[in-house]
């Protein structure tokens, strides 16, 4: 399980939101759910590089286990 930090966003879903690709798809190696939820939002890590329309990172998460499936009950 992923800890929450401060504002309740993982590192992954931290590192995704503010622009650190790299950092979030090395931290996608190295945890065991791609698909967690940022509280606030509702959104999942595939969401927000399905708006930024980055194709290269959304095979990516796919290949991990990212659910294209999620229903977002927050927005």
């Amino acid at each position: 399980m992923q800890k929450l930090k401060a504002n309740g966003r993982t590192a992954l879903l931290y590192s995704a939101i503010n622009g650190f690709h790299d950092i979030c798809m090395y931290l996608c190696l190295r945890v065991r759910e791609v698909d967690v939820e940022d509280e606030e939002t509702g959104q999942t890590i595939f969401e927000i590089y399905l708006q930024l329309e980055d194709m290269e990172h959304m095979s990516f998460l796919l290949s991990r286990g990212a659910s294209i499936n999620h229903i977002n009950l927050k927005s």
